[in-house]
């Protein structure tokens, strides 16, 4: 039949050669064993193992001596404003609730909070250590003084307020070399914050006091 191949011995000359093929692959494949590798190398990565937990312990300790990290946090709970919620439908809520803490968030790190906090003199007083490193000679008296400018550049380098995901809390935090500076300044700016929002709703409950009265 013309389905049939026409030089039926070609065919069969191919597969010896396609059968060496394989027998080779199978016997390189065989000459690696793995148990036989690791018998070899037992000692070996037994001494990485240890050596190298050694050195991460040694690495850690000395990092916490020379160049300790401490990120204390504030966490502020969100409520939808009360309007919103009586005037508005469920989608609203939401999309108001998610830009009222987008704002909050600018608000806890703005400059208005930060200037607040440089020029407090209970920053000092709270934190000495990472204010120490603050100070400047003026060169009229040759005094010491608390150079806020820098403070404040500093401050907002290290500040962070972020969104926790699927909650409607703000986590607000500060890192440090020192524990108890870190905890204090977290603590002032968080009540900077506190007393810049009790104003602005002060200011828009006069507002509103004013509007109706007129």
């Amino acid at each position: 039949m013309t389905t049939l191949p026409t030089n039926p011995g070609t065919l069969a000359a191919q597969h010896p050669r396609s059968g060496g093929g394989a027998a080779a692959s199978s016997s390189a494949m065989a000459s690696i064993d793995p148990i036989k590798l690791l018998n070899k190398h037992k000692w070996l990565l037994v001494a990485a193992a240890i050596g190298g937990g050694i050195a991460g312990t040694g690495a850690n300790y000395a990092l916490e001596v020379i160049w300790p990290v401490w990120k204390p946090v504030a966490i502020f709970n969100c409520t939808p404003p009360m309007e919103n919620i009586l005037s508005a439908g469920l989608q609203s809520n939401e999309t108001e609730m998610g830009r009222f803490m987008q704002t909050q968030i600018k608000n806890m790190t703005s400059e208005d909070v930060l200037e607040l906090v440089v020029n407090d003199p209970a920053l000092q007083e709270r934190a000495p250590n990472w204010s120490s490193g603050l100070m400047r000679i003026n060169p009229s008296d040759g005094l010491k003084t608390f150079n806020a400018d820098k403070a404040r550049r500093r401050l907002k380098d290290k500040l962070n307020a972020r969104l926790i995901v699927s909650t409607t809390l703000i986590e607000l935090s500060f890192t440090a070399k020192n524990k108890e500076d870190a905890t204090a300044i977290v603590g002032l700016v968080r009540e900077k914050y506190l007393a810049l929002l009790e104003s602005q709703a002060q200011v828009q409950q006069d507002d509103r006091t004013k509007s109706l009265r007129d």
